[in-house]
């Protein structure tokens, strides 16, 4: 008996290491900000330059903001935001983080009553609303969109054109989805507040806006981080990855199999145990 639970094991061994997700890997293009030699989007004047960096699982965007000025400049992360599909998310972390030690004593009365008394000693601490850029430095901010899923709601058909990727293991075929402006499942923009201080100390807002899409989407069940375009890092480049239904039910089945597995191999040793005496 033993031995075939064994067999059972081999037989699901391949199940559990085939694709349990799948993947949709997007390209971002922007109508407002240029893409530089070094792969960021930027937008910048004489006092500012903004980068932005959507690489890796999720989009989670980096944001760079340098001070080009002789003057200390702001950003009021309160005031700024990515704004998807009409609904803003801000850029400013609204939890609170609580630190501190608890000291006490429980009493057990008797097996239904417990008393429990004791001291708090923690602080908070709020997030910081406004960043402070020295002259001739910069700051990063990292804001994770999250698991976008506006790319489920693609028809299918959508996804018409053959491409192939090149891991170590061989080509893969993979389906892709061309977009334009008008015609992307997904377009964002990020509106982030700044602002300098006069002689009498007033503050003096301004504002940059800039606009992205997706204007590429490929949908395939490897792993991009096992794929040779994607090992480049590219900022325009982030994917999102999606649970399918096999993945969802393999695990149940394959615990199931083991737990049934590891009961036939209790009862054999049981059986081997009561035969032993």
């Amino acid at each position: 008996m033993k031995s075939a639970y064994q067999f059972l094991i081999l037989l699901l061994f391949p199940v559990f290491l085939s694709s349990c997700a799948k993947y949709y890997v997007n390209t971002v293009s922007s109508a407002s900000t240029s893409f530089d030699g070094n792969g960021v989007f930027k937008h910048e004047n004489d006092s500012v330059l903004v980068t932005y960096n959507f690489f890796g699982e999720g989009a989670p965007l980096h944001i760079i903001v340098k001070n080009r000025t002789n003057s200390p400049l702001y950003v009021d992360w309160s005031r700024s935001a990515m704004i998807i599909r009409d609904r803003a998310v801000s850029y400013l972390d609204n939890k609170v983080v609580i630190t501190g030690t608890i000291n006490g004593d429980s009493y057990n009365w008797d097996k239904f009553w417990t008393s429990h008394f004791g001291d708090l000693n923690a602080s908070a601490s709020l997030p910081n609303s406004v960043s402070f850029i020295p002259p001739h430095s910069d700051i990063e901010k990292v804001i994770v969109l999250g698991n976008i899923s506006q790319f489920e709601a693609i028809p299918k058909y959508t996804y018409a054109e053959k491409e192939y990727f090149y891991p170590e293991t061989g080509p893969v075929e993979v389906k892709a989805a061309n977009f334009a402006k008008d015609q992307s499942p997904l377009a964002f923009k990020s509106y982030i507040t700044l602002f300098t201080t006069s002689n009498n100390k007033e503050a003096i807002p301004f504002v940059f806006q800039d606009e992205f899409y997706i204007s590429k989407s490929i949908k395939t069940y490897s792993n991009p981080n096992f794929i040779a375009e994607y090992k480049n890092k590219a900022p325009n480049i982030f994917y999102i990855k999606k649970p399918t239904f096999f993945g969802k039910t393999t695990y149940v089945v394959g615990a199931a199999a083991i737990v049934s597995g590891a009961a036939l191999v209790s009862d054999e040793n049981g059986a081997s145990d009561t035969n032993s005496k």
